[in-house]
């Protein structure tokens, strides 16, 4: 049998199976991914270009921040950053945990998403230890 033969079967197999289901794109995901890789190079996100909601959004327009919400110091660089898929609470609201360490020591945090107007937008960001974007802002949490 020549060559030709087994590859042509081989192709015409590919053709013929059943197509494999793709993973709907995670949103929450890849925003949660590109803020960590940020913190991975040392350059932490300016939180005015987060996708936030809106009443974060102006809140963070009238307010000082003064600390970081997912690094206890923004200036060391975030190791080993493991991003969870999205948790989805209902079909307009999703959960993510991030978890990673800094300087060796362990560190999670947990976004929250709303898509109520269109595209995912980030409601809250919580640090284990309790920091959260809400305090820093001084915005009541929502129940």
């Amino acid at each position: 049998m020549s060559l030709r033969k087994p590859l042509l079967l081989a192709g015409l197999m590919a053709l013929c199976a059943p197509a494999q289901a793709q993973e709907p794109r995670d949103e929450p995901r890849e925003i949660v991914r590109l803020i960590a890789w940020r913190y991975t190079l040392g350059q932490p996100p300016d939180p005015a270009s987060l996708p936030l909601v809106d009443r974060l959004r102006a809140a963070l327009a009238r307010a000082d921040i003064d600390g970081d919400v997912v690094m206890r110091n923004p200036e060391n660089r975030m190791e080993q950053p493991e991003t969870g898929w999205s948790q989805r609470i209902d079909h307009q609201r999703a959960r993510l945990v991030l978890r990673f360490r800094e300087k060796g020591e362990p560190g999670e945090v947990e976004f929250l998403f709303d898509r109520a107007s269109g595209p995912w937008l980030i409601t809250e960001i919580r640090n284990r230890d309790g920091r959260s974007l809400r305090k820093l802002l001084q915005i009541p949490t929502p129940p």
